[in-house]
């Protein structure tokens, strides 16, 4: 009876080992919150329009300072007198462009001025404002045009402002068109008029010029006159 119990209890430990146990479900882990913080939406920038494009007007291909004037405005243009601009024109273009002419050195009061040459225009080659041209003379400074001088008839004077109005625009009350490296001006002569076209720096070097050389030839006058005490 003793073994028959003991048998018992053995065969029931073996029964309750051989059983599977079956692992536990793992748990599903909590969504953790996200630490960053959500994006900003991105600006944008409204577009600044372009500044418009100034077209400029044609330019005269019959003009030799037109493009000059166009691009710098009508402050700085040059004064010339059918394409013959004091301050740029040589005395070797020019006398292959204008001819006949006569070359005289150039005098204030019968006293030669060193460096400085006159080209005289012989009559009816020239016109301005459809009027003719009495005498055209041209004075060079080193081989440069420094100042164009035309003289015409009184009765011209009128038609002859109009013109030059109508090019360089209305003009200063001395009666001159200032140009950025020169000017014009129109003043009676006597019977007639004249009309001058000059460079700024050539102008007062020819200037500078004729007094040296007149000082010097009253100096020279001077010692002259002394000798005969």
């Amino acid at each position: 009876m003793r073994y028959l119990i003991v048998f018992c209890v053995l065969a029931a430990t073996a029964a309750g080992c051989s059983k599977t146990t079956e692992p536990a479900a793992q748990a599903t882990p909590a969504t953790q919150p996200s630490s960053q913080e959500p994006r900003k939406p991105i600006a944008t920038t409204t577009p600044i329009p372009a500044e418009p494009v100034v077209e400029e007007p044609p330019v005269d291909p019959n003009d030799p300072l037109a493009a000059f004037r166009t691009s710098k405005g009508p402050a700085t243009w040059r004064p010339d007198f059918k394409g013959d601009t004091p301050g740029v024109l040589s005395i070797r273009d020019f006398r292959t462009s204008r001819k006949p002419l006569v070359e005289t050195p150039h005098s204030l009061m019968g006293v030669s001025v060193p460096g400085v040459v006159d080209a005289i225009i012989l009559e009816d080659q020239l016109t301005i404002a459809n009027k003719r041209v009495n005498e055209a003379s041209y004075t060079f400074v080193d081989g440069v045009l420094a100042r164009i001088r035309l003289t015409l008839a009184g009765d011209s004077h009128d038609d002859v402002k109009a013109a030059l109005t109508e090019k360089y625009g209305k003009p200063t009350p001395s009666g001159t068109w200032d140009g950025a490296d020169g000017n014009v001006y129109l003043r009676n002569s006597g019977p007639g008029i004249e009309v001058v076209y000059s460079d700024d720096t050539l102008s007062a070097e020819l200037d500078q010029r004729e007094k040296a050389a007149t000082l010097a030839a009253d100096q020279s006058k001077a010692k002259t006159n002394a000798k005969d005490l």
